[in-house]
């Protein structure tokens, strides 16, 4: 059996797709066109087919929970959840100025973002992924985003490779590029 649901259309002809049946309607439509207004109609109790509204909701009900579990048993619990934004994911968000003028704080910044993936791996919810976004006066970026932490220290460490510049005016630039991909709970 396969559960179709109905089609409704405010244009004339309807053309239905393939599968679909006419959904009902309160016919308006001209001459003996009369065919576009046959079909089941059982939004609500107050239509002409209510009476089967409670029938037609439950098996609506359970098809969608079927469907659900399949594609909950076919993915991860956190890839489903972030599906259905039911999910504790979080970034590590780092956006950092590599101007020169800041150049010895670099190095610190590599010791202190270690000690910090440490913490978070060693957490339950983990982070979906880790974002770097460095800046200077130049420019801002290149912007990484990953989700391996071996990666993520890489990023860190190349820092120090990228020719530097004399000041930060691309603060908010770095920023906003690193929120466009960062989850929502982020850090």
């Amino acid at each position: 059996k396969y559960l179709t649901s109905g089609y409704f259309s405010y244009f004339y002809p309807v053309k239905n797709p393939p599968g679909k049946c006419h959904h009902g309607y309160l016919c308006y439509f001209p001459g003996n066109n009369s065919k576009y207004c046959e079909g089941i109609r059982k939004d609500g109790l107050h239509f002409s087919h209510g009476h089967l509204h409670q029938e037609a909701a439950s098996v609506a009900y359970k098809a969608t929970v079927k469907v659900l579990n399949e594609l909950w048993s076919s993915t991860s619990t956190n890839a489903f959840g972030r599906f259905l934004g039911l999910t504790n994911a979080f970034s590590l968000v780092f956006v950092i100025d590599n101007s020169n003028r800041l150049q010895f704080l670099v190095d610190m910044i590599e010791v202190v973002t270690a000690k910090l993936v440490d913490l978070v791996t060693d957490l339950p919810n983990k982070p979906t992924n880790y974002i770097v976004s460095p800046f200077n006066g130049s420019h801002w970026g290149p912007l990484h985003v990953v989700t391996n932490i071996s990666d993520f220290l890489d990023a860190i460490g190349a820092l120090n490779e990228d020719e530097l510049q004399q000041s930060s005016d691309h603060y908010y630039d770095a920023l906003n590029e690193a929120l466009k991909f960062c989850e929502s709970e982020s850090m």
